[in-house]
């Protein structure tokens, strides 16, 4: 074997780590914008989450542009307009799909009640919103499309929670039951008890243990042994948690359950029990 032929391995793994070295930088300085309150982040900020140097982060930044991946805005950047054609391929947000299916149903709800309406999956341990209709009267929620949020603290993630395998119920009580009110549950054996009501009653309630002055129900959207998602209302907690129409929650998850087409498309959850 030659010299140079010995050396040939060790030059494509030079390479091949450099590569995977500049494509995390870049996927870490887009995941900088994930879950901030600001839209508009200038590079000294981009790089200090993305723990980059500054000129690391201002060349990466310019070549996402070239892709459309991020904007300038001033002196600033943005999240680019690709990202926002991208993230509607995905099969969820796809014409027909799961998004689309459930909005008709959503409405009925909403009209309804005039709270607000969610729609949410199951999504490492915690809830993706996917969709999310306002209710009549403002209501601070921290309920986002595309954002996530905890399931032991949500109705959403609780409804799915309830009917999953234990696995999940340890995953989510290793990674911390973190108090985001007075009212969150942050012991095991109370979550789990919570979770056995859930499974009794059919529908889930969080009653001001995501937010303070928020109030909101939910229901599991069961098909073919997997809980693929939940829907949820939810209204000012001075009204009270919105029990009247616990009957209305329940029957638009199962009207849903029995619309939808393309459960492949939604990684879901294996169902343990009836609700």
């Amino acid at each position: 074997m030659s010299p140079t032929t010995a050396l040939e391995p060790d030059r494509r793994t030079d390479t091949d780590t450099a590569t995977a070295t500049s494509v995390g930088k870049a996927l870490a300085i887009l995941n900088v914008f994930v879950g901030s309150t600001h839209t508009v982040l200038g590079v000294s900020e981009i790089a200090r989450r993305a723990d980059v140097a500054k000129s690391t982060a201002h060349r990466l930044l310019t070549l996402l542009e070239g892709h459309g991946m991020v904007e300038r805005a001033g002196a600033g950047w943005l999240l680019g307009t690709h990202l926002f054609r991208l993230g509607n391929t995905v099969p969820l947000c796809r014409p027909d799909h799961l998004r689309d299916q459930a909005l008709p149903i959503m409405q009925d709800l909403h009209l309804a009640s005039e709270g607000m309406v969610n729609l949410g999956v199951p999504h490492d341990g915690q809830v993706l919103y996917v969709e999310k209709l306002a209710a009549r009267e403002p209501l601070d929620s921290p309920a986002a499309v595309g954002g996530c949020q905890p399931m032991y603290c949500t109705a959403l993630g609780k409804a799915m929670l309830a009917y999953s395998p234990d696995p999940l119920f340890e995953e989510v009580v290793t990674a911390g039951l973190r108090p985001r009110t007075t009212e969150t549950i942050t012991h095991p054996a109370r979550l789990a008890h919570d979770l056995a009501r859930v499974r009794r009653a059919g529908f889930a309630v969080d009653n001001q243990e995501a937010k303070v002055g928020l109030a909101c129900i939910a229901a599991p959207v069961v098909r073919n042994g997997r809980v693929l998602a939940a829907l949820s209302l939810s209204l000012p907690a001075r009204h009270g948690v919105p029990v009247a129409l616990t009957a209305r929650v329940r029957a638009a998850a199962e009207a849903l359950a029995r619309h939808i087409t393309y459960e492949d498309d939604v990684r879901g959850l294996e169902y343990t029990g009836q609700p």
